[in-house]
């Protein structure tokens, strides 16, 4: 249900549209151990005051905006606030990065036309308090070990380790995080598909040694034709996340057999709702799943918290936190507790933004 009947139509809720769009392009920066985060944040609105928020990885530069967004204003104004599958499915939004933020920035719209939290848009909440997975910087192999340590004793405790490309660099980096966390913490390892057959194969099985709790994305994508069977000899469960970009593409790898996870980040995809339809096909086909993707200023992880909230295959940890971001544009940040974030409550993503921090840090 979106609207309680009879209460839209006297004011005529149900006849509004997108009146008019603006984009910002945001940068802040994180710790010294990362590059700093980069987005284009996009505000639809109304005529009547209402608007809505996303972002997106779209490296656009800020002399362009203007012509952007004159190219894109005939395919969104006059649009009804109600049907986003309609305009998700535009031809002016070319690229999936596009199309996730605008559609991100329309379910926000209508969440707050609404007065609901989207994860109550789509059916409901199945849990309050989101497990979560943080990937580890590219720091000093002498150095990571203790970075680690200290995210765990912040009440992190499940990491994702990713690939330098050298599998005996990699497994020995494994071996210190292991020996240094001991079994407290549980360790993922994105292998950003760097590796051919056999030495996936020796890289897998370290991991299993060290008690590895999933590897992603293993293979190189010229060896991608043998992932089924490299994933059914595989001691360490194998996940994907570069070659998911659509539901298709997770019903291709459950039918596969091997594949035992599968990750979403909703900007490959394409938007919020493909991500609900492809964890849908997960979900039939018992795959497990958790949402990732690129760090974000904020926007994105409230709109994966609601994503995570209202899908029951979300369960397995989701890559939402960004610790050493030093500031995002959230009037009210969102604050991690024992390796967790709250889902957010109020309508449509559940948060604000702030615009003087918006401006603070736009791109100019």
């Amino acid at each position: 249900m979106l609207a309680e009947p009879g209460g839209a139509d006297c004011d005529g809720s149900f006849l509004m549209k997108i009146a008019d769009v603006e984009f910002h392009l945001v940068e802040i920066p994180r710790g010294a151990t990362s590059p700093p985060v980069r987005s284009l944040v996009v505000r639809l609105s109304t005529d009547q005051g209402h608007e809505g928020w996303g972002e997106g990885a779209l490296d656009w530069r800020p002399g362009e905006l203007a012509a952007r967004r004159s190219a894109l204003l005939p395919a969104l104004v006059g649009h009804s606030v109600f049907n986003v599958a309609e305009l998700a499915a535009s031809d002016a939004l070319a690229t999936s990065e596009l199309r996730a933020a605008i559609e991100m920035a329309h379910w926000d719209l209508l969440g707050r036309v609404l007065q609901q939290p989207l994860c109550h848009l789509w059916g409901g909440v199945y849990r309050q308090r989101i497990p979560l997975v943080v990937r580890l910087p590219a720091l000093p192999a002498v150095a990571l070990p203790e970075f680690a340590r200290e995210l765990a004793d912040c009440g992190y405790p499940a990491q994702i380790l990713a690939s330098g490309g050298d599998v005996a660099a990699d497994l020995a980096l494994a071996t210190s995080l292991r020996e240094t966390l001991g079994s407290r913490s549980e360790l993922r390892f994105d292998a950003q598909g760097r590796y051919r057959f056999d030495d996936a194969r020796r890289l897998a099985e370290g991991l299993a040694e060290q008690q590895f709790a999933m590897l992603l994305d293993p293979l190189a994508p010229r060896d991608a034709e043998h992932r089924a069977r490299f994933a059914r000899q595989s001691e360490v469960p194998v996940g994907i996340s570069a070659e998911v970009r659509s539901p298709q593409d997770v019903l291709h790898l459950a039918r596969e057999e091997g594949v035992r996870a599968v990750i979403f980040a909703p900007e490959r995809l394409g938007g919020l709702s493909a991500v609900r339809n492809a964890a849908a096909v997960a979900d039939a086909a018992g795959l497990a799943a958790a949402l990732g993707g690129r760090p974000t200023l904020g926007l994105g992880v409230a709109a994966r918290l609601q994503l995570a909230a209202a899908l029951p295959r979300l369960a397995i940890g989701n890559e939402c936190a960004v610790p050493d971001l030093r500031d995002d544009i959230l009037a009210a940040p969102l604050v991690a507790a024992d390796g967790m974030l709250t889902v957010p409550g109020e309508p449509g993503l559940g948060v604000t933004v702030d615009r003087a921090q918006l401006e603070r840090w736009q791109v100019t």
